[in-house]
Formats: C-alpha cells, structure tokens, sequence
C-alpha cells in the first residue's frame, strides 16, 4: 500500500527504456484545478469528448490527468510532442500508439482507480499493469478466510 508522501516523481526530461525492461510509474490524480487544465489542453477532441461523459467532476478531473500524464510520459520515451501522439484501440478496447517513428513499438498499460494511476511502459513486450482501491471499511482478510481452497 501506499501513501502520498512516497509518491514517486515523474521525469524531468527524456527517458531512455533498455529493450529488456520495464518501467512502471505510479501517480496521485487529484491535482489543483490549473494542473487539470493543463493535462486537458495535451488531449485529442475525442479525449475531451470521452471526459465530459463523467457525471462527476472529480471523476472527469482524475481522467484527464490520468489520460494527460499519459501522454507526457509516452512523449518522453518517444521525444515526441505529447499532443501529437495517436492512438488506436484493438477489438478489446486497450490503445496503442500509433504515429511513424523511427522506435519500435512503445507498449504500455494504464490503471488507474480513485485518485492513483499506474503505467506500465516496455519497448515490443505487451504488458498490463492494475490497481485497485481499498476501502478501509471492508474485512478483506476475513473475506478470504471463508473462500473455500
């Protein structure tokens, strides 16, 4: 579990991603409002289209982060503008970038739930990354305690 005063920093500049890793990022969503209007500006019509269907605002302000981030980071393991990235989704709805390039292809995964994201990033190694939220109120341990082995 984790808390905001371990939150990790996002990078600075370029990010270089050996072909044999994998880097995985983790973000707070609930930014101030400047932050969230930013993030929104770096995002296609189809994306601002897809945030104001989000009957509440705290919701449609964590996805746009969520989708924001994503393309600065994206941008930053590409060297590409985060606005003029592309994306297409496959039968199953997951995206994936599309746009020429001199790399392979950037693979990467986005989870985000209540106010954490997760990213998952692997140059030609499909991956997938998730988070859930906990709520404090429920007896998880006991729960799993009655499942039957």
């Amino acid at each position: 579990m984790s808390t905001k005063a371990s939150s990790w920093n996002l990078p600075i500049g370029q990010v270089e991603l050996a072909a044999e890793n994998v880097h995985v990022w983790r973000v707070h969503l609930d930014v101030s409002f400047p932050l969230v209007a930013q993030y929104q500006e770096l995002l296609s019509p189809e994306e601002q289209a897809s945030a104001q269907r989000f009957y509440f605002e705290r919701d449609r302000s964590r996805w746009i982060v969520a989708r924001g981030l994503l393309r600065i980071l994206l941008g930053r393991y590409t060297h590409t503008n985060p606005r003029h990235l592309c994306f297409q989704t496959n039968a199953y709805g997951k995206p994936t970038l599309v746009f020429p390039t001199r790399y392979p292809p950037l693979e990467f995964n986005l989870s985000h739930s209540a106010d954490l994201a997760l990213y998952a990033l692997s140059w030609q190694r499909p991956l997938g990354v998730d988070g859930e939220y906990m709520r404090a109120d429920i007896p998880y341990d006991e729960w799993a305690q009655l499942l039957p082995l």
